[in-house]
């Protein structure tokens, strides 16, 4: 689905919207990324789940900016299939609002979304390999009737997802990169689930979201780009 044919919604409100990212052994670039996120939605729910870091200091960090914080266990290894997945599902809905969004700890946040799609289903980035595609993981939206779908399938614990190569990491390379790093990938992951249940997966132009490329934005063109550059240069963001 083009992300330029979609029913745009430009009233919206932070009650309306809910973010959550994982974080493991990264908090200097959680912290900026709180920051600059807090300075464009001041008052949307936020989540902040420990992946299993035990850091005393990211209860301190996550009230410093009014979020949640979970302390949770290391899902994102493998041998857990989709638990990731549906840990992020589970905290969502335990008080949901209209669109979920899950971010990394070096997604950067410039404006404000200009809108948001009316139509159903997830959006972001489209990324595509020749079995399946999904929507890059530095940005993932999700509709609360798609969101409510896929945690009510319970397909993020079927058995099935114990063999990725013929599930969601069917494309060999992918599988062979997930092995080198024992982990599974949300992105691929929800992709999978996506296309199993029918939810549509759509390209959403107010994102720009690579894998390990920084993408640049002049003029924020993108509310939304991943990965940021001042995270790993340590720099303050901009509160343009």
């Amino acid at each position: 689905m083009n992300g330029h044919l979609f029913r745009q919604n430009q009233y919206y409100s932070d009650a309306d919207l809910t973010f959550l990212v994982h974080t493991f052994h990264d908090v200097p670039a959680l912290t900026l990324m709180l920051q600059a996120f807090r300075t464009h939605y001041p008052t949307a729910r936020l989540i902040v789940c420990s992946d299993g870091d035990n850091n005393e200091e990211l209860p301190r960090i996550a009230a410093s900016v009014n979020a949640e914080f979970h302390l949770g266990k290391n899902l994102y290894a493998r041998g857990n299939r989709g638990m990731v997945c549906q840990r992020m599902l589970k905290l969502f809905l335990n008080h949901p609002t209209r669109y979920f969004f899950k971010v990394d700890p070096d997604t950067g946040f410039h404006r404000r979304f200009k809108y948001l799609p009316d139509a159903d289903g997830m959006f972001g980035t489209l990324q595509c390999n020749p079995t399946l595609c999904s929507i890059q993981g530095g940005f993932l939206g999700v509709t609360l009737n798609a969101a409510t779908r896929l945690l009510e399938s319970q397909i993020f614990l079927d058995e099935s997802l114990s063999e990725p190569h013929r599930t969601w990491a069917s494309h060999p390379p992918l599988w062979k990169y997930m092995q080198s790093v024992n982990r599974v990938s949300s992105d691929w992951m929800f992709g999978y689930a996506a296309t199993v249940l029918g939810i549509p997966q759509f390209g959403f132009p107010e994102v720009m979201c690579k894998w390990k490329e920084h993408f640049p934005n002049p003029d924020s063109r993108y509310a939304v780009t991943h990965p940021v550059a001042y995270h790993d240069r340590h720099e303050k963001p901009s509160s343009n």
